[in-house]
């Protein structure tokens, strides 16, 4: 069992909030041997209202079914169930990155498409999940291009201290990565502030922290 805390916000039309319209949690996933689920989604292009709610809905389709599989697939077919549904307004040029993370005890578990940041900062280093690198985490398409979009898995057992990022890609123009290591040396809550300061003039943008204490 692991305890965690977590910290973040939304930045619309220039307005802050803790989590919509960017960050969602689901915390009635108990039954699935799953903690929480957290959703994030970038939008690209399009009306932000109506490109969020056309990929929460799909995330709230696919979050109710039961897993059939692993968890990782379990949350590559919510993400592929919001290509599909996002993908319906190609011909619009609606674009998005969305990204699902599941905590089931020591376990993260992953899934996103498009151009949404998630790496962990761990003690002396960051970790890109899985086979993802700084690189190809920038470099995928997003929902509603045309043709297939790739959709990446990972998972990670976490440490305790371990802090897992998720953002929306512009973090990199705000912060160094390697920066964010020592910003969160004073707790996710003091970083969220001044990460927040940083981000005060962006009319769009989110990201979340969560902070692991493994029991």
């Amino acid at each position: 069992m692991a305890t965690y805390a977590t910290a973040g916000f939304s930045i619309s039309g220039g307005e802050a909030q803790p989590m919509a319209p960017y960050l969602r949690a689901w915390e009635d996933k108990r039954r699935d041997g799953i903690e929480v689920v957290y959703g994030l989604v970038q939008v690209i292009s399009g009306p932000t209202t109506s490109v969020t709610d056309i990929v929460w809905e799909a995330f709230d389709e696919g979050l109710k079914a039961q897993p059939r599989f692993t968890t990782t697939r379990y949350l590559q077919n919510t993400i592929e169930a919001a290509r599909d549904s996002l993908g319906g307004y190609s011909v619009r040029g609606w674009r998005a990155g969305a990204l699902l993370a599941a905590v089931s005890g020591r376990d993260l578990y992953l899934a996103w498409a498009g151009p949404a940041v998630c790496y962990v900062v761990a003690k002396d280093q960051l970790i890109y999940p899985g086979y993802v690198t700084e690189e190809t985490a920038r470099s995928s398409g997003a929902l509603g291009d045309a043709g297939e979009v790739p959709i990446r898995i990972a998972h990670e057992e976490i440490q305790e201290g371990d802090v897992v990022v998720l953002a929306w890609s512009q973090l990199s123009n705000l912060i160094e990565e390697d920066n964010i290591s020592a910003l969160i040396q004073s707790g996710i809550d003091p970083a969220v502030r001044s990460l927040y300061r940083m981000a005060s003039e962006e009319s769009e943008f989110a990201m979340m922290l969560l902070q692991f204490d493994t029991a």
